[in-house]
């Protein structure tokens, strides 16, 4: 039961508690993902529809249009999901294995959250594509941080001292609250932090309207140092022939290539621009 006034909310029953310590867009954004799979299975549909309107903080018309966009199209009055649960889910486990084979080009160790460690993408675990700092194992700031938010981070590439890539990769549902507000809250930080959102191209437009109006998550945002990378531009630096972390800087934001979309300084990270300066002091081959 919820008693209201015009200024508090009272929430009664601990189920009904935790389910709303969940930001609400999460919820909307889980409720409209749930039609893809009621879709699918040709039932549901109606239910799917009231369960993203019966949110008792409700949702706002634009958001609500937004998340169904993000996952849903209408054709001759039908609503149709843009991708099946499936095509998703692989998407999500090649993109995380792209990651995994694009960091040691680039001279970063690389390491995998252990629940997707035994997952076999393309005849390979994802565990196997792995790199270990010969010098420390543990992945850097793992010791300092909360170990199950940070061993349920994706993907970690870096290089001690140097830099820290926290790769989260999203094609849906896209759970913005949860990872900015709460997971990366456990998860220690440094200079050397970067977080990268790897998001599916049709999640942009949804994540940057939540940021716009969410003040919380645009603050948490710009202090957890994130940044977008558009899942398709994992498979084009993977096609460079020869990768520098550098060459990320291209491909971040909502529009890349375009320059001014990216927003990461590896200059003050030790990471020069030019490959005289990319190369100095890095092994482009970690040994594993």
């Amino acid at each position: 039961m919820i008693n209201s006034s015009p200024w508090q909310i009272f929430v009664e029953g601990r189920a009904e508690r935790e389910r709303l310590a969940t930001p609400a867009a999460d919820r909307a954004d889980a409720a409209a993902f749930a039609l893809v799979g009621a879709l699918e299975a040709g039932e549901g549909v109606d239910e799917a529809l009231v369960a993203l309107d019966a949110d008792p903080i409700g949702i706002d018309p634009e958001l609500r249009s937004t998340v169904l966009d993000a996952y849903t199209s209408v054709a001759d009055g039908a609503r149709l999901p843009l991708r099946t649960l499936a095509a998703v889910e692989e998407e999500r486990l090649t993109t995380i294995a792209g990651l995994l084979e694009l960091g040691p080009r680039m001279g970063l160790y690389v390491s995998v959250a252990p629940a997707l460690a035994s997952t076999v993408v393309a005849g390979r675990e994802l565990g196997a594509r792995t790199t270990v700092d010969p010098v420390d194992s543990t992945p850097p700031l793992r010791l300092r941080s909360d170990r199950a938010a940070y061993d349920a981070v994706d993907a970690v590439l870096y290089r001690r001292g140097r830099v820290l890539l926290f790769c989260e990769v999203v094609m849906g549902p896209l759970p913005i609250g949860e990872l900015l507000l709460q997971r990366h809250a456990l998860i220690a930080s440094d200079r050397e932090v970067v977080r990268l959102l790897v998001l599916a191209p049709a999640l942009v437009s949804l994540l940057q309207l939540r940021l716009a109006r969410d003040e919380r998550l645009s603050a948490a945002w710009e202090a957890g140092n994130w940044h977008l990378l558009a899942a398709d531009r994992v498979a084009a630096l993977s096609r460079l022939a020869a990768p520098r972390l550098a060459d990320l800087e291209g491909h971040l934001g909502a529009e890349p290539p375009a320059r001014d979309a990216a927003q990461l300084d590896l200059s003050s990270m030790g990471w020069g621009v030019t490959d005289s300066e990319a190369g100095e002091g890095v092994d482009h081959e970690p040994r594993t």
